[in-house]
């Protein structure tokens, strides 16, 4: 009983994550601003450093994060409006964007829907471009909780944050436009990158790790490139000179290796499902895979790997 107890107390005293973007110093003297540049679309944006007492936030103001693991939180004032919907961000000119001391190091969690839901229920995104543009002190992204996207929802959005470590899941099922295009583009220590989308828009990942110097491993699912819409323009442009690309066995790796496919010297794996010494492109073993000499293909139930010399396929582990 009395064990029960006490597990009954720790589990009320263990905090509930909160919803809202929220930034937390990893070193001490942090500070967080968030600008407006322009003339963006009217917001009332509201911080905390508890997430439950909220005052006005004044456009420009630094935020100063003094001790280790000091937090402050941003909110919209306004809940948000499904049939009405209002920006965050009108183009390059006319934004909000975070600036982060120059010596600063910051993980940020929580959702940024909370800045144009101050209730964060809503799955419908808006334009955040640039909204973290140049943030080296950035080391954690936020969540992106938005299903739904926009034309240029998520442009530039890390650009130039070189101390970022990773980026943050892609839920959405609905690419419109151009909406990750140079999303994290010179984030310079990006080193292993999973991208869930299936299918591809106009522009969707164009340029989108343009400058990400380390990054060697690219994992993706979707199985068309479409070219005549550069979905993939320049995607991986000046990234490591090796590395790995894994995609689904369907995804044709044939095409020209180039910046806008798969760099040339990077080794790829084909993800799909074995049986009898074939590889198939579904679950069911009802379309047969094309193979290519000199890649790898991995069975996806079993996780073993095979290497294709143009004729057998030999178990690598």
């Amino acid at each position: 009983m009395m064990r029960r107890n006490i597990l009954m107390m720790m589990t009320l005293r263990k905090k509930k994550e909160l919803p809202y973007l929220c930034f937390t110093a990893e070193v001490a003297n942090s500070s967080v601003t968030l600008n407006k540049v322009g003339s963006p679309v009217p917001n009332t944006i509201q911080y905390s450093y508890d997430g439950k007492n909220w005052d006005d936030y004044t456009f420009g103001s630094t935020i100063q994060l003094i001790n280790i693991k000091d937090k402050v939180y941003f909110r919209n004032a306004d809940s948000f409006d499904d049939s009405n919907p209002r920006d965050f961000t009108i183009d390059d000119a006319n934004r909000y964007s975070f600036s982060i001391g120059s010596d600063s190091r910051v993980k940020a969690s929580g959702d940024i829907q909370s800045l144009i839901d101050r209730n964060v229920v809503t799955k419908i995104a808006r334009r955040f471009r640039l909204l973290f543009v140049n943030c080296s002190g950035l080391t954690t992204p936020p969540k992106l909780g938005a299903e739904t996207l926009v034309g240029y929802s998520y442009y530039r959005m890390f650009e130039g944050c070189t101390n970022l470590n990773a980026i943050p899941e892609l839920p959405a099922t609905q690419l419109i436009s151009n909406c990750y295009r140079q999303m994290f583009s010179g984030c310079t220590i990006l080193s292993s990158v999973k991208l869930t989308p299936t299918s591809l828009n106009t522009g969707v990942f164009r340029s989108m790790f343009s400058g990400c110097t380390n990054l060697s491993s690219v994992k993706v699912n979707f199985t068309n490139w479409r070219e005549t819409i550069s979905a993939t323009l320049d995607w991986l442009s000046n990234v490591s000179a090796n590395g790995t690309f894994v995609c689904p066995v369907a995804l044709d790796t044939t095409v020209a290796r180039n910046a806008s496919t798969i760099p040339s010297n990077w080794i790829v794996k084909k993800e799909g499902y074995y049986s009898n010494s074939k590889f198939y492109n579904d679950a069911e073993l009802t379309t047969e895979s094309v193979l290519t000499a000199g890649e790898y293909y991995i069975d996806i139930p079993t996780n073993v790997e095979y290497y294709y010399d143009g004729t057998d396929l030999t178990p690598q582990n």
